[in-house]
């Protein structure tokens, strides 16, 4: 059955990470299709991990033990913690990137007041949730140089970006890195692939649109795209709107040909905005939706959906072929990390 919006957004994220986000995008009006870019899996070999993360249990005098872990992602957090033998220790601090990781830890045991988990504040206007504002939240917590010549473990997937890893050896800090996970590229099946042609083929007022949440996922769309598109798919995949989260990403998104981006900024919500933007309802529609978010308490409640609208559409903007922005901003461009 067709959405009321008459749009399917296409999402990306790895399978089983956007529940909350479908849930969203599904009281808004959205059609959906699941199509993960990226795969996550275990490392192959795993022994160096686990050598990490047995001296997480040092005596807490012990001058070789860390004095902080960070994890980049909540993929990080789980495939790391299905290897510990024991709680996680109360006096060792964690970082991470973001509120899902954040979740990640929680489901894990780990939380304030009886853990000491460091992660960018959420509270603020303009959150970012990148390794630029984990950097700052961490200099933050220990001060500056506070980690000179302390072991920082970074448990992250095979590869990643070096930003965070650089900045700490920078200010001293004796950094080491350990691999939880490795990222594929996944072949999805054929029934999704017919589903994609459909939207590609579909007639002028058959609207789509693309999420990607991470610089990789872009190029994993770009390849799978070579080799499963026509030359004609291929164009129209790139004139599809798409919203990414964050300005690294969109960036990679234009450099792989696309021309229609829309970067939300950080959360959920934020990007369910973003699309509403693109996808506006008339407004028998819009009334229609409005009702059903008050009785099912979308957004967190007609209240919390009205601060949300407030704080988010302003922040939205689109980044043109020739790497202008357009629309309106209330401040710098915000960001999220959904993988490493």
């Amino acid at each position: 059955m067709a959405s009321e919006r008459r749009a399917t957004i296409v999402i990306t994220r790895p399978a089983g990470q956007s529940s909350r986000l479908l849930a969203l995008l599904a009281g808004a009006g959205f059609d959906t299709l699941d199509f993960p870019l990226i795969d996550i899996a275990p490392v192959a070999d795993d022994s160096s991990l686990r050598a990490a993360l047995d001296e997480l249990y040092l005596p807490p005098d012990a001058p070789a033990r860390y004095a902080l872990v960070v994890f980049v992602s909540p993929n990080a957090v789980d495939h790391a913690f299905s290897r510990l033998g024991a709680p996680w220790p109360a006096d060792l601090p964690v970082a991470v990137v973001g509120p899902g990781s954040v979740v990640a830890l929680t489901r894990q045991g780990v939380h304030a007041p009886a853990h000491r988990v460091i992660s960018p504040s959420a509270d603020e206007a303009d959150p970012r949730f990148d390794s630029e504002a984990l950097y700052a939240a961490i200099e933050g917590h220990f001060g500056t140089n506070g980690l000179a010549g302390k072991r920082v473990l970074i448990v992250r997937g095979d590869g990643g970006r070096e930003w965070l890893a650089e900045r700490l050896a920078e200010a001293s800090a004796r950094v080491e890195k350990a691999a939880a996970y490795r990222r594929m590229l996944p072949e999805p099946s054929m029934q999704k692939w017919e589903r994609i042609h459909a939207l590609l083929a579909g007639p002028p007022d058959f609207r789509h649109a693309w999420l990607l949440t991470s610089s990789e996922g872009v190029r994993n769309l770009d390849e799978l795209a070579h080799e499963h598109l026509t030359a004609d798919e291929t164009v129209q995949l790139k004139r599809t709107p798409l919203v990414c989260p964050h300005p690294r990403i969109a960036e990679a998104a234009r450099g792989a040909g696309f021309d229609r981006i829309t970067v939300s900024g950080a959360g959920d919500e934020r990007i369910v905005h973003a699309l509403e933007a693109l996808f506006p309802l008339d407004s028998a529609g819009a009334s229609a939706q409005s009702e059903a978010r008050r009785e099912s308490g979308g957004f967190g409640g007609p209240r919390t959906s009205e601060r949300v609208r407030e704080r988010i559409e302003p922040d939205s903007f689109h980044i043109r072929a020739d790497g202008r922005q357009i629309g309106h901003r209330a401040g710098p461009p915000t960001g999220s990390i959904t993988h490493d």
